[in-house]
């Protein structure tokens, strides 16, 4: 395939679904919605095994049911600010959290969506143990939205929801999930099918989060926003990747995964040319071809009763060993399918066998079973026969998908903008209502009150910041600041200059990145700037006001610039500790006043350490030196 690819040609169509936390108390108890610094000590645990079941229309989710398979143990650790009963699903859910669902309203009208005269909320069935009720709760508040930039695309649908458990650790046939996690509001945006570049869909994605961050109560930081990304070209079917979190990788992901499946539609061909539909191998025990020598995985899975199991695939050499990408190939695709049920891995004779030193026990199983060349031959080891079986019965299917190009699936994010199989599709069967909490009705003066809090689109809060002498470059990175709308309210209410209080929001904040600063509310930055116009501290010690506020955010503004010694140092102390330095390098002033000037100016600000002005300081020095 080459580099260039004509997006219009392979008829690229894609969809994004937003997830974005909320900064409220949890959806449906009052818990905190903070994440626990120590997740790995919690007050207690419980134990949950899922089992899968029909809904209350009388279906069973196939997904559901394949999860069972694998018969894992789930061990949730319970915290004692941000968890209750709610989460352990001993009691029913609260009340909606107030906050949250007026927030789903803005977000939804932001969008220009049509929010609903009733909302309901439903129950979406969940296979991987994520949410200890075996389902998640979520409510569509509006649909039939859209945005105009930077393509015009419909929004399908705004969605509230409980956010799942977040996982601490997974080994064999265990995972364990922590409930700080579990219930926090979560937005979910569905857009329409999209028909751009990839550069088109990732800025769609990064307005999209921009639009978020202008309310001022979305959650920052790694893992507060993911993407799901459903991506289908010309002759294939929809798959969908769940897990993005870096919107900047978004192109190249979508790349890879465009190519991809344009390889398994070239497989498709090839499988074709060789006269190969569906196949239906027996399963065969090549358990006695690896008892005398075989490496320490499949005498293992010998000695503790199992096997070496596997197939003969008649005309295939090569088909397994198809690359799909750089290091991936159909066999790959084939491995993660059996990760994904509880096996290491596969063997097949397309790789390089050198490395299991199994070559000639695949020699021998050639010559002896009259196995020819074209032929492949694909191997797991496992311990359990039964199991093996249910895994090479999912192998074949996955081999017979093939024959039809690109296979509708859900596949996981990997940090190598790869993808990887993780489940089949959920169907339509995964959705039933919710019988715990009652509806809720939204009337015209509610929906005229949701209008009035719709926050200004990004461009114009550009124009509003650089219409306060902000520059546009300081203006577009405002915009991306978590406290943007505090920039904007400080900017209004105080003569403080706009360009210092735009920096200290988007520079001097990240230097501070390792104190304990997200314990400032906007309150507390109000009463900073507000003793800052005061005159009350110099604006060169912002940075150590900001600091000490945020180890003691209770105490008032004004005791603490004078406990830390903080406040502003008269002009005549300046020029005694100026004519102090001049002193002490009188001969440097003398000799080069230039970096004379230099050295003391360095000197009296490291001395004052913030607490005077560095422009007054300027002023004081030259004109000593001049003189």
């Amino acid at each position: 395939m080459t580099e260039k690819i004509d997006y219009e040609e392979i008829e690229l169509k894609a969809g994004l679904e937003f997830h974005q936390r909320l900064d409220t108390k949890k959806l449906f108890c009052q818990c905190s919605s903070k994440m626990e610094e120590k997740p790995e000590n919690p007050k207690k645990q419980i134990k949950r095994y899922i089992r899968p079941s029909k809904s209350e229309l009388g279906k069973m989710d196939p997904a559901a049911a394949k999860e069972a398979i694998k018969r894992k143990e789930f061990t949730y650790n319970i915290y004692e600010e941000s968890t209750c009963l709610v989460e352990t699903d001993s009691e029913p859910p609260h009340p909606v959290d107030k906050e949250a669902f007026d927030l789903s309203l803005v977000i939804a009208k932001m969008l220009n969506c049509d929010i609903f005269d009733e909302i309901n909320f439903m129950r979406k069935t969940v296979v991987d143990g994520s949410n200890t009720t075996g389902f998640q709760r979520t409510a569509m508040i509006g649909d039939n939205g859209h945005i105009e930039k930077p393509l015009r695309i419909d929004i399908d649908g705004v969605f509230l929801e409980e956010e799942s458990a977040g996982i601490i650790e997974e080994t064999k046939g265990t995972k364990k999930y922590r409930l700080d996690r579990l219930g926090i509001p979560l937005i979910e945006i569905a857009t329409g099918i999209i028909r751009g570049t990839p550069e088109e869909i990732k800025e769609i994605a990064l307005r999209i989060g921009t639009m978020l961050r202008t309310t001022g109560k979305v959650k920052r930081g790694l893992g507060t926003i993911r993407q799901d990304l459903n991506l289908s070209i010309k002759q294939g079917n929809r798959v969908e990747i769940k897990g993005i979190q870096e919107i900047d990788e978004l192109e190249e992901i979508i790349n890879n995964e465009i190519k991809r499946q344009m390889e398994l539609i070239e497989l498709k061909k090839e499988l074709e040319d060789r006269e190969i539909t569906k196949i239906n191998p027996k399963i065969k025990d090549f358990s006695s071809y690896f008892r005398e020598k075989s490496p320490g995985f499949m005498k293992k899975a010998i000695n503790k009763g199992g096997g070496i199991y596997g197939y003969i695939l008649p005309d295939f050499k090569g088909i397994l060993g198809k690359e799909l990408l750089p290091d991936h190939r159909f066999g790959t695709e084939l491995a993660q399918i059996a990760k994904t049920l509880g096996t290491p891995g596969i063997i097949h004779t397309d790789e390089d066998l050198e490395k299991y030193g199994i070559n000639q026990n695949i020699e021998k199983i050639r010559k002896e079973e009259d196995i020819s060349e074209k032929d492949s031959i694909l191997l797991i080891a496992s311990e359990d026969y039964e199991k093996a079986s249910k895994i090479l019965m999912e192998i074949k299917k996955r081999i017979n998908q093939a024959t039809e190009g690109v296979p509708s699936e859900t596949r996981k994010f990997l940090e190598n903008t790869y993808t990887q199989y993780l489940r089949p599709l959920g169907g339509e069967k995964r959705m039933y209502p919710e019988t715990d909490i009652p509806t809720i009705k939204i009337d015209e003066d509610k929906k005229k009150k949701i209008e009035d809090n719709v926050p200004p689109k990004p461009e114009e809060i550009v124009k509003e910041l650089k219409g306060r002498g902000i520059s546009g470059e300081l203006a577009k990175q405002s915009l991306k600041s978590p406290h943007v709308n505090t920039i904007r309210k400080i900017i209004k209410e105080t003569k403080v200059d706009p360009t210092t209080i735009a920096s200290t929001f988007t520079n001097t904040l990240k230097e501070l990145k390792d104190t304990e600063i997200d314990k400032l509310k906007q309150k507390d930055y109000e009463e900073i700037f507000k003793a800052l116009e005061e005159d009350k501290f110099s604006k060169d010690a912002l940075k150590q006001v900001i600091k000490a506020k945020s180890k003691n955010p209770e105490k008032e503004i004004n005791k603490l610039i004078e406990e830390k010694s903080l406040g502003k140092i008269s002009s005549e102390e300046i020029e005694k500790k100026v004519d102090e330095k001049i002193e002490e390098k009188k001969e440097l002033v003398k000799e080069n006043p230039h970096r004379a000037f230099k050295v003391i100016m360095g000197k009296v600000m490291s001395e004052y350490q913030g607490k005077v002005n560095g422009e007054t300081v300027s002023k004081i020095l030259k004109e000593k030196i001049d003189n």
